[in-house]
């Protein structure tokens, strides 16, 4: 491993002679200095998009002196949050999972190298509007069912049966909210969108109702007949109320007949 080593080292030295044997030690310390290159470097590669239903995330690149290194003796790991050291490359699906990933290059001889690099997907931005609308009451309920879809959008198969629930029939019931609904399947996380529903009204409005007296005719000293209006406008079998006077005398001449009553009756504007 890289480091410094000390070493003592003994060196004999014999020589057998005529006159006999002899011998020469000698002994020292020697130091042993073990090096790593410089130049091993390590990137990965960040990535920032909205939420699609897909997984993101790329192999980091190892480099020595500025040149891509492959092989088996270059070893690339991956570490995110508290997590172990792992030669898998994360991903990125949902908007919870965004991090920061640690990553390190190791190769014999060389020094380690080690970054950072972060991975970030962020909300799909939708917008549901349903409509705003009202019409003279008909005795049929008002609905608008269709829901625009603007913004990012939802990703397919993850939402379905987008749409109004509003009705209104009567005028006493108006306006109601054109309340907008949907299904999710099991692919849907909330968290990866912001969802704005802008919803409309449903409204009913009077409709117009005249009620006009009848002429008759009676003669001098005889008692008023019943008096009649003709009532345009209603449907249904609808009625409105309202009543029915002259003006007062009894001498020959012509005196008119009013009808009477109040002028909003639920679903009419009634005119006299």
């Amino acid at each position: 491993d890289v480091g410094t080593y000390n070493y003592k080292v003994t060196c004999v030295v014999s020589d057998a002679t005529e006159n006999g044997a002899a011998s020469v030690e000698a002994s020292g310390t020697m130091t042993l200095r073990i090096i790593a290159k410089e130049g091993l470097t390590v990137s990965g590669n960040d990535y920032t998009g909205k939420y699609d239903g897909a997984s993101h995330g790329k192999a980091a690149t190892a480099k020595i002196n500025g040149e891509p290194v492959v092989g088996d003796d270059v070893k690339i790991e991956y570490k995110v949050g508290d997590s172990e050291w792992t030669t898998d490359v994360p991903t990125v699906k949902n908007v919870s999972d965004s991090t920061t990933v640690q990553v390190r290059a190791t190769k014999t001889g060389y020094t380690p190298a080690e970054t950072t690099y972060n991975l970030t997907v962020t909300k799909r931005d939708v917008t549901l509007t349903s409509e705003t609308a009202s019409k003279p009451y008909d005795g049929n309920p008002l609905t608008r069912p269709v829901v625009a879809v603007t913004g990012d959008g939802f990703v397919d198969g993850e939402v379905t049966d987008i749409k109004a629930t509003g009705s209104v029939t009567n005028v006493s019931d108006s306006p109601v909210t054109n309340t907008i609904v949907y299904t999710t399947t099991d692919k849907f996380v909330a968290g990866n969108y912001n969802i704005t529903k802008v919803e409309g009204k449903l409204s009913i409005t009077p409709l117009a109702v005249t009620v006009t007296a009848k002429d008759c005719t009676k003669y001098v000293g005889e008692k008023d007949p019943a008096f009649e209006a003709t009532v345009t406008g209603t449907i249904n079998n609808d009625t409105v109320s309202y009543t029915i006077s002259r003006e007062a005398g009894e001498t020959a001449g012509t005196y008119p007949i009013t009808p009477a009553g109040a002028e909003a009756q639920g679903n009419y504007t009634v005119t006299y």
